[in-house]
């Protein structure tokens, strides 16, 4: 699974606790084994998914029917999103090593002492823990319905059950030992696809961590005055200073949060630009066989469970970006909220200096393409899209 050596405990000497992300241990760590095999592995792991990207092209150009031509065409759509993925990993390493070791930091020091810090973040945990798990299941099960469907149902029909997951058509129909070449080889990149699958959905575990810090944040900033009147108790001070000093003492985990955070949006934004503008093509090319009239079970259920996972993927990836983005404006709110009006002028300042930095939402764009902004809405246009190019399709069939 560590196909990529991405190993997020080198560089920086901050070790990351992966009680916390047992999958990310499996997909990010790597054995010490140097710098030089790990770079020599992520480099054969992106030239694979470069030939099979290439191969698709080549054979959508060349493809005599248009069953052939779709399934190419989804396939130099799905090589190209893993491909991208695989590039922005790579590139990516140091950003993730830091809001790891940022969130483990967090989780180990509460900041506010208050019970409620530690139930946020193991419930966060937790959560991430049954979303990789889930997705993880998903995958497995999608990687040999997309190798063996095509062999199984061209078999049961009659026909050769000598077919590749995607229906090349530059091979030599009758050389067996091309055919078997091609074969491990699809066979390599279509499971190095599906391990970048899940490694690109590991960050909407890092998205639903960012989130429950944002909620440890929000606790703090709402129960200010348990905590400044705490502070009167332990240092003696008046009910202004306690709060003055709590207000500061959110103020700057605020924009630590930020700081954070936006030092990840480049990860963040690249992973959500590689989903959204190959989802819809992906999607119709895979719907185009589930509406035909020879529709059979074998690939009603292939048809069925690839557009389940590219669905689920797309629907968490836009929701969690969203819900993360949102929570700097809750900020703002909670800042407001606070008893600004009674705490005197060095108070209500901090508090306007806190409202500046959380006024706007952190909003996930795709590399200000077209607008694409990280929502629940853009989920919805995608999937209108996909009806339309569906629709396209089966007039142009």
């Amino acid at each position: 699974m560590n196909i990529l050596g991405i190993n997020p405990d080198r560089d920086d000497g901050r070790a990351v606790d992966y009680r916390i992300y047992p999958f990310f241990k499996i997909l990010y760590s790597e054995s010490e084994d140097g710098g030089k095999v790990s770079m020599a592995r992520a480099v054969f792991v992106i030239i694979t998914l470069a030939i099979m990207a290439s191969g698709c092209l080549w054979s959508v150009t060349q493809s005599q029917t248009a069953e052939q031509m779709l399934d190419n065409l989804k396939g130099m759509h799905l090589e190209v999103m893993v491909l991208m993925v695989a590039i922005n990993e790579c590139v990516s390493r140091p950003r993730m090593r830091r809001i790891m070791a940022y969130i483990d930091k967090s989780r180990a020091n509460p900041r506010y002492g208050f019970p409620e810090e530690e139930t946020i973040m193991l419930e966060a945990s937790k959560k991430a823990r049954a979303d990789m798990t889930f997705l993880v299941i998903i995958f497995a099960a999608n990687f040999p319905l997309m190798m063996v469907t095509k062999p199984v149902t061209e078999s049961v029909g009659g026909h050769s059950w000598k077919q590749l997951p995607f229906p090349w058509t530059i091979l030599p129909d009758d050389d067996d030992m091309i055919y078997v070449a091609i074969l491990l080889f699809h066979t390599l990149g279509v499971g190095f696809s599906h391990c970048l699958g899940i490694v690109g959905m590991c960050f909407s575990t890092i998205t639903t961590q960012i989130t429950a810090l944002f909620d440890v944040l929000l606790l703090g900033i709402e129960r200010i005055e348990e905590r400044a009147a705490r502070k009167m108790k332990q240092l003696g001070l008046s009910y202004e200073e306690s709060m003055l000093r709590c207000i500061e003492e959110s103020v700057a985990h605020h924009q630590e949060l930020i700081r954070e955070v936006r030092s990840e949006k480049p990860h963040l934004e690249s992973q959500f630009f590689a989903e959204i503008v190959n989802i819809s093509m992906i999607m119709a090319c895979e719907a185009f066989p589930l509406i035909r009239p020879n529709l059979t079970v074998l690939i009603a259920i292939k048809g069925l469970v690839f557009l389940v996972v590219q669905v689920i993927c797309t629907a968490v990836l836009c929701d969690r970006l969203e819900i993360m983005a949102d929570q700097n404006t809750e900020v703002f709110n909670a800042l407001y909220n606070s008893p600004w009006y009674k705490c005197g002028v060095d108070y209500g300042r901090i508090v306007s200096i806190g409202m500046t930095f959380s006024q706007h939402s952190l909003t996930i764009r795709g590399k200000s393409f077209l607008g694409l902004i990280a929502t629940r809405a853009t989920f919805y246009t995608a999937m209108v899209n996909t009806f339309n190019l569906l629709s396209m399709i089966r007039k142009m069939s």
